[in-house]
């Protein structure tokens, strides 16, 4: 009788080792959860600030994929890392005076890494198009010695570059609308210029929003006028 007893405990424990094993091997598998957002679209804003310029852009995003990576630790606790892709379509300003006032339109690739405290760092590659338009009046004089005021003078430029940054991404909340609020070096690489690519740096402090949920607010907001 006791060695039954005994036969069942060991049978018992090794059951239970077997069940445990299998789900650290579910949370291992877990690993690449992948998920998207019912409203993956954002709305971005930014104000841009450098020493010489400052400007402004707005856009949209959205999201392609959601990753959501599980680690387990060794004290048993799940630790959660999201990794996002986003592609953004933004469209922007700088003034830089005594020089140029620049309207650009840019197309870019986000990479973001967050963590479950809600920090984030991101890194985004970018390309599009620029035109500036000089600040001071221009004027051309003909073979005949005619003045003549030239309007909307500037350049086409080729446009590429990067933003990288940190920031804070917020809790969801069905009543709260802003995302995250981030701060970025953001440098613009243009092309042609007399140097070959000039290039423009600055400093960027930024926001999203949640489409969806800017909209309901703005509704109810509406409804209850």
């Amino acid at each position: 009788m006791k060695n039954r007893i005994i036969i069942y405990f060991i049978t018992l424990y090794c059951v239970s080792y077997s069940l445990s094993a299998q789900e650290v091997n579910t949370l291992g598998r877990l690993k690449d959860s992948i998920y998207l957002d019912s409203s993956p679209l954002v709305l971005q804003a930014s104000t841009l600030f450098s020493r010489k310029n400052i400007g402004a852009t707005v856009g949209v995003g959205r999201y392609l994929v959601r990753k959501q990576l599980f680690k387990l630790k060794k004290s048993g606790t799940i630790k959660t890392i999201k990794r996002d892709r986003l592609i953004c379509v933004n469209a922007g300003y700088y003034y830089q005076a005594g020089l140029h006032q620049s309207w650009f339109l840019t197309a870019s690739y986000q990479l973001r890494r967050t963590w479950h405290n809600g920090l984030f760092m991101e890194f985004s590659p970018m390309i599009g198009v620029s035109r500036t338009f000089l600040t001071e009046e221009t004027y051309t004089v003909s073979d005949n010695g005619t003045v003549a005021l030239k309007k909307f003078q500037g350049n086409w430029y080729l446009l590429g570059g990067f933003a990288t940054g940190i920031g804070k991404e917020f809790k969801a909340n069905r009543n709260f609308f802003l995302k995250e609020l981030h701060l970025s070096i953001y440098s613009q690489l243009l092309y042609p210029n007399f140097r070959f690519v000039a290039l423009k740096p600055f400093l960027q402090l930024g926001t999203s929003f949640d489409i969806e949920k800017l909209t309901r607010q703005s509704k109810n907001i509406i409804k209850h006028k």
